[in-house]
Formats: C-alpha cells, sequence, structure tokens
C-alpha cells in the first residue's frame, strides 16, 4: 500500500511555497511572500495522517504606507491609497504651482517615495507704480493678490483702480496712468494775448500780455491747480492815457536812487489834492540831472545832488466817458489827466509835497516843466527833453 498524501498545495499570490510539489505525510511546506507583502496566516503546514493540512495556506498581504493628506491649496487621487505599489497622484487648486513630485509610490520599506508636495500661489510680474502716482501694496504679485494705485496731487488716474493676479499669471488689467488734472481752457483778454496757447494742465503756467497801448489789470500770469482751477482770473487789457509830470528834489549825493521811490509814491498817496478815482499813479523814474559835458549838477555844498523825479499819471480810457467813440473817450481822458497833473504841480508849489530821507524831510518841487510836450519814455529838463 502506498505512503498518504495530502493535496498538492498552490503558493499563495505574490508569494512562493517549498519545497514544491511536498505532499506526503509529514512533509512540511514553508510559505514566503514577495517583497512588500506580508504573510497572513501560518508560515508553514504539515501533512497530517488524515491527509490534511495542519493549517490553511496562508495569503500575503501588501504592506502600507503611511495614509496621506493632501496638500494645501490641493488635492490627491486616489484618496486613502496607501498599499505597496500604490501609486498617488497631487493636483494643485486653480492659480497655484505644485512645488515636488506629482506622484509618490508606496514603497517595500513602507515609506513613500517622495515627500507630499506643496502648492505654493503662482506669480504674476512684479508692477511698477505709474509716473506721478503710486500703488499698494508694494511687491504684490502672487495669485488672488489685490493692487491699488493712487495718482499725485494734480494727476487723475486713467485706467483701473486696482488690478488683480489672475490664475493665468496675467493681471486682470494694465497699468493705469496718471494723467495732469486740466483747467477749462482759457481765452486771451481782449487786445492781448496769452501763451503758451492751450497750456491747461496741472501746474502749466499761461502769461498774458496786453498790445501796445493798453495795460495789464490783473495777475500776469495765472497756473493751472490741483483743485482743476486757475490761481487768479484772465486779466483784462486796458487802454489808457498817461502823462509824465516832471519834479525836482535835492538828495544826499550818496542816496541810493532805488530806494527813493516807495518813499516819493506813498508821500503821493498820502498828500491827496490829485487823482482821485479819476487816475492813478504808474511808474516813477529818478534821473540824477546832468550838464552837457555828463558832470552832475551840485549845490555848492558840494555833499547834494538835483533829482529829476517823474510822476507817471494813468487815466485808463473809458468810452462811456465820451460820446461811445474810442477817440472821444481818448480825448476826455488826456483831459483828466492835464488836470490832474496841473493839481500835482500846484501841491508841489505850496510845498505840500516831501519825502523822508534819513529822518529828513525833502521837499518836491515843481520843474515848472510837464513832461506832457516830450515823447512818451523822456523827461524834460531845463526845457530839453532827455531819456530818463
Amino acid at each position: 500500500m502506498g505512503s498518504l498524501q495530502c493535496r498538492t498545495l498552490t503558493a499563495p499570490a505574490n508569494g512562493f511555497l517549498s519545497p514544491v510539489g511536498a505532499n506526503s505525510y509529514q512533509d512540511v511546506v514553508t510559505f514566503t511572500c514577495d517583497q512588500g507583502y506580508k504573510l497572513g496566516g501560518a508560515s508553514s503546514v504539515t501533512c497530517q495522517a488524515d491527509r490534511t493540512w495542519s493549517a490553511p495556506v496562508p495569503t500575503c498581504q501588501p504592506l502600507q504606507c503611511p495614509t496621506l493628506t493632501a496638500p494645501a491649496n490641493g488635492f490627491l487621487s486616489p484618496v486613502g491609497a496607501n498599499s505597496y505599489q500604490d501609486v498617488v497622484t497631487f493636483t494643485c487648486d486653480q492659480g497655484y504651482g505644485l512645488d515636488g513630485a506629482s506622484s509618490v509610490r508606496c514603497q517595500a520599506d513602507r515609506t513613500w517615495s517622495a515627500p507630499v508636495p506643496t502648492c505654493y500661489p503662482l506669480q504674476c510680474r512684479t508692477l511698477m507704480a505709474p509716473a506721478n502716482g503710486a500703488l499698494s501694496p508694494v511687491g504684490a504679485n502672487s495669485y488672488q493678490d489685490v493692487v491699488t494705485f493712487t495718482c499725485d496731487q494734480g494727476y487723475g488716474l486713467d485706467g483701473a483702480y486696482s488690478v488683480r493676479c489672475q490664475a493665468g499669471q496675467t493681471w486682470s488689467a494694465p497699468v493705469p496712468t496718471c494723467q495732469p488734472l486740466q483747467c477749462p481752457t482759457l481765452t486771451a483778454p481782449a487786445n492781448g494775448f496769452l501763451s503758451p496757447v492751450e497750456a491747461n494742465s496741472y501746474q502749466d503756467v499761461v502769461t498774458f500780455t496786453c498790445d501796445q497801448g493798453y495795460g495789464l489789470n490783473g495777475a500776469s500770469s495765472v497756473t493751472c491747480q490741483a483743485d482743476r482751477t486757475w490761481s487768479a482770473p484772465v486779466p483784462t487789457c486796458y487802454l489808457f492815457a498817461r502823462v509824465n509830470v516832471s519834479l525836482m528834489l535835492t538828495a544826499p549825493r550818496h542816496v541810493n536812487l532805488s530806494l527813493l521811490r516807495d518813499p516819493i509814491r506813498q508821500s503821493l498817496e498820502q498828500a491827496g489834492g490829485f487823482c482821485g478815482d479819476q487816475c492813478k499813479i504808474g511808474e516813477i523814474f529818478l534821473h540824477v540831472v546832468s550838464d552837457t559835458n555828463g558832470a552832475r549838477k551840485r549845490r555848492q555844498a558840494g555833499d547834494q545832488v538835483l533829482i529829476n523825479v517823474i510822476i507817471q499819471l494813468i487815466v485808463v480810457v473809458n468810452q462811456q466817458q465820451g460820446t461811445g467813440d474810442t477817440t472821444d473817450a481818448t480825448v476826455t481822458a488826456e483831459n483828466l489827466l492835464q488836470q490832474n497833473a496841473y493839481a500835482l504841480r500846484q501841491l508841489a508849489r505850496s510845498g505840500q509835497l516831501s519825502v523822508d530821507i534819513g529822518g529828513e524831510h525833502i521837499r518836491l518841487v515843481d520843474s515848472s516843466d510837464s513832461s506832457s510836450n516830450c515823447p512818451s519814455g523822456q523827461y524834460k529838463s531845463n526845457g530839453n527833453c532827455g531819456k530818463w
């Protein structure tokens, strides 16, 4: 009679047995798992007298790695996979980039083939503040960052007030520009002109000039301000007539002529008796009287000089003063000037005009000459006209 035999064993999946084909009474079969698998059951079995094995064939179970967690702002697939040879893939949310391995594999030593990656915000190009403006916050350029723009005083924003860094690493709008604010366009005054023409941007300066024979009434220049208004109204150009009244004064030889004008003007304004609302005092010209050889004429004391004081009286030509015709208005204005020039000379003759020079009151006297008989821009001395 033959030996007793158990059924022939088959190696477990992902494992093997030894010796192969052993199945006789008291044969011992040993089981081993492949790398990455662990034995689930008896490591060996014996063929018994009743022709059965002492234990079932074991199984080989895959080893497991630590359970993975998705990175912040990302996810993994498949969720919960952590057995030997399992592959887990990582993906980042929109607007984020993957820093690290895009997939990892569970290894036989129960470790993953690489660390879990991170998801970092994608970046747009760094922005520069517009000229004459600023941006905030400085350096912000990550996904979903919002940058806000402002302009300096006197400038207005042309474009988007703010931009956002998008998932495609582009900004939601171009960087705006800061354009100078504009004031209303100016028109040259009648009988005058302005320069530069059409200048009306913030801090632009416009200068006004009147035609020959006209005087400027108002600011000679205006500046466009941050509130879009001009610093002063547009001036007017008025037609005027003028006459020069020639007076004399004796002053110390060392006197500074440039320092005499204000005291003389103040003395004339305080004196009254001429002009009033009819005319106004214009320029005051001072000239040390010279003889024909150019030597200064001095008093016998030798420490004083004789100064010719030319006082310009001005009357605005108002057409309503005449018949409505400019010529008639000019004649009327010139008559007013002659009357006030006469009144001024009378004040000088009566000793009512004086100027304080170094604490000394020095009289202005009538030279008995009015430059109305001389061309404009000249004075009369000793019966002769000369340039001052």
